[in-house]
């Protein structure tokens, strides 16, 4: 039986190394439209236990 490769291998690090945090300062958002007032209202929290815990949303 063949070995799943593991996700510690170099080539997994190289992937994860090459991921930078883009502040929202560069990021053009003008392209996206806004939600409509029955959009908002359906909307749901997808993860609301970290921001529970920790008292701020990332």
């Amino acid at each position: 039986m063949k070995k799943k490769p593991s996700g510690s291998s170099a080539q997994g690090r190289r992937v994860e190394k090459s991921v930078k945090h883009i502040p929202d300062s560069q990021i053009d958002f003008s392209d996206i439209p806004e939600a409509s007032d029955v959009e908002l209202k359906r909307m749901r929290r997808v993860d609301g236990s970290r921001q529970r815990a920790t008292g701020k949303c990332d």
